[in-house]
Parts: C-alpha cells; structure tokens; sequence
C-alpha cells in the first residue's frame, strides 16, 4: 500500500467525528484491476459479495483491504481480543463495525504489486471462510433485527424463511415421489409452488430492506495528479 494515503486517512477521521473507520480502495484504480492476479480477482469479487451479507455495508466496494485507519475510541468500546487473526482479520473487523452500525469511509487509492507471493492459502481460506462469515451474518440478523429493533424486514423474513424452506422441502419430496409412483395431483403441486413463491417474494422483501436502511459507506475519491503534484513538490523542497 502507498503510505503516502495515511495522512488523507486521518484527516478525513479528524474532520468527520461521525466515522469511525477508512478503508483503503483499491478497485477505484483500472491499474490495479489489471496488475491483480486473475485468482485474486475472482476470490475478491466472490468474497466481497458475502461480505455484504455479513457485514451489513452493502455499498462497500473492497472489505478485504488491510489498509484502515480507525478511531480509537471506536476501537475502545469493542472487545478487540474476540476477533480473528490472520487474513480474517479485516472481515472480522468490519463485521464488528457493522453489528454497531458505525459509519465508515473508503478512501480510493492504487495497490502495489510486484513478484511478491501471497502467504494466503486459498485452501484454507475456502474451508475457513465462509462458516465464520455465516456466523457473522447469523449475528448480525439477531442483534439487529431481533434484539436492537424489530420491524418490518424482521416480519418478512420471519414468516418468508420458514414458508421458502417449508416450499422446497415439501415440492423435492413430493418431486421424488412422483418420480416413483407418477404425476402428483394439481392441488399438491399448486401447495408446494404457492409455498414456494410466498416464502421467496417475502424473503426477497427482508433482503431489499436490510439493503435499503443498511449503514452508507461514505466514498473519499482522490485526484491522482493532485497526489502526483504534491509528490513533485515535496521532492522539490527535499532537494532544495
């Protein structure tokens, strides 16, 4: 990461006492869409969409970036030693920021790459993922939406989850059933189908709320020949 981009950071943190987070962009940068490994791209893009998900910032465009900058009163009110090590550990921050639905800022800025290798193991990184950002969602859904405040996505997706479960359980074993034994009577498939789109549109219905009144990520957009001038100029006077 260009450290050039902290001081933007903390004078952002400084001049916005309502958030409490920034995290660097990288894919503000086509550059750095292009110098990023395929492998890397695709996981981000993957991992990314889940984050949302578990975090709650739906408008955030790269949670897995290390490069942040936080308030430390923020950080003095969360039990820093419950979250996780290594390469969960931004995800798992991000999570804890959006439990308390902090606000928080994205800062674009290039990344550096060159022949370095990751120490990231993909392999690891599949089996561990995506149960810790489950529970992190899990989470998510009972403090907000079951302890903090009940509304109307909490309605939706109480009676929509159990009917869309109830619909694809109830239409795959009458499916197997009729494969054994012949076509089912019109009035079970009609149950099953009825079970079915009640329970999507109403789940559907919970996901466009918690979208719709999710924490806005506050978007800090950088003019790169502002950044490139003020390089110049500071390695004028460094050499004056």
């Amino acid at each position: 990461m260009d450290t050039r981009y902290v001081p933007h950071m903390i004078e952002f943190l400084g001049s916005q006492p309502e958030v409490d987070l920034v995290k660097g962009n990288r894919f503000a940068d086509p550059a750095t869409l292009r110098r990023m490994p395929v492998a890397r791209l695709i996981g981000n893009a993957g991992l990314t969409f889940l984050v949302k998900f578990s975090s709650g910032y739906w408008t955030i465009v790269d949670p897995t970036n290390g490069f942040i900058a936080a308030r430390a009163s923020a950080l003095r009110r969360m039990n820093l030693d419950v979250l996780s090590d290594r390469y969960f550990f931004e995800i798992d921050l991000l999570c804890s920021f959006g439990l308390a639905r902090r606000a928080i800022a994205e800062l674009e800025m290039p990344a550096i790459y060159g022949d370095e290798s990751s120490s990231l193991s993909i392999r690891r990184a599949l089996l561990t993922f995506p149960g810790r950002l489950l529970s992190r969602f899990l989470k998510r859904l009972l403090v907000n939406y079951l302890i903090v405040e009940i509304n109307v996505g909490t309605v939706c997706a109480v009676v929509g989850i159990p009917l869309l479960i109830a619909g694809v359980v109830f239409g795959s074993h009458e499916w197997l059933i009729s494969v054994a034994s012949g076509p089912r009577p019109t009035g079970v498939i009609i149950l099953a189908l009825l079970l079915f789109i009640l329970g999507f549109q109403l789940t559907m219905q919970a996901l466009f709320y918690d979208i719709q009144f999710s924490t806005r990520t506050v978007k800090i957009r950088r003019d790169p020949e502002e950044d490139v001038a003020s390089e110049v100029a500071s390695r004028e006077v460094f050499f004056a």
